[in-house]
């Protein structure tokens, strides 16, 4: 095996090593797997991108945690903003380590229409989250009736929203 091949695969080797090190270290930090559906979310309060303030307690919620670097996130944006045009509480909590200006110039860049906040490191840790996007619904109670790392699809968020609001 010539030389520059053998260099080459064993920076790949390491740049894995390192990417499977900062995984468990992440997943460790975090709890372990995310929060699960049945699980009670605790309340929280947070200032949203228009100034408002939101509580979790207030309604029913669809809670997705994002970062404008996910590819996924960008194809799941159009799904939320579709839930929030119809009249759903949909809330972003932003991974990038912006300021709000920062992430709601970011957030308009992907489309994002629905409410952000800038990212918030106890909301990571709380909800286990170790992907994005990690979407949770809530029910006023803090119920989380669905979780899911990875996109999730309009049916199923419509769905487990029908479930929030009847909870």
């Amino acid at each position: 095996m010539p030389q520059t091949t053998r260099m080459w695969l064993r920076r790949l080797i390491a740049l894995s090593m390192v990417v499977a090190m900062a995984t468990m270290v992440m997943r460790a930090a975090t709890g372990g797997s995310q929060m699960e559906t049945g699980h009670v979310a605790e309340d929280f309060m947070a200032v949203l991108d228009d100034g408002s303030r939101f509580e979790l307690s207030a309604q029913a919620t669809v809670l997705t945690f994002w970062a404008s670097w996910c590819a996924p996130c960008r194809v799941e944006a159009p799904i939320l903003n579709e839930l929030h045009a119809s009249g759903a509480m949909v809330v972003g909590v932003s991974l990038d380590p912006d300021d709000m200006p920062g992430v709601i110039d970011k957030a308009r860049d992907m489309g994002i229409r629905y409410r952000v906040v800038a990212g918030r490191q106890d909301l990571v840790q709380r909800f286990r989250v170790h992907a994005v996007p990690s979407t949770f619904v809530i029910a006023a109670d803090g119920t989380v009736v669905f979780a899911r790392a990875g996109v999730a699809d309009e049916q199923q968020l419509r769905d487990a929203l029908a479930r929030a609001q009847a909870h």
